[in-house]
């Protein structure tokens, strides 16, 4: 059963350190601030910053278009660690 656009979230959230949040750093742009009723889409601008613990509650899609990023996670009993630089898209699921 699909969840009424009504009650979808207006901004994409990660459970970041146990807790609901959107991504840090600067929002560049929002579907939210549109009338668009499609997928959630938005652009960050991040400097820095680390987790310990992340979570997605939705499948995410991230594209890196300045920079690099560090990631390391963990599946199961199997540590992973690459680092995504600029054109690099990943696909995480929830």
């Amino acid at each position: 059963m699909r969840t009424p656009l009504s009650e979808r979230p207006r901004r994409i959230l990660s459970v970041i350190d146990g807790e609901l949040r959107p991504i840090s750093g600067e929002t560049l742009f929002s579907i939210s601030q549109s009338g668009w009723s499609g997928f959630p889409l938005e652009r960050h601008h991040v400097v820095g910053g680390q987790a310990s613990t992340v979570f997605f509650p939705m499948t995410r899609v991230m594209m890196v278009t300045t920079g690099v990023i560090e990631i390391e996670y963990r599946a199961g009993l199997d540590h992973h660690h690459f680092i995504a630089g600029r054109g690099s898209v990943t696909i995480w699921p929830p």
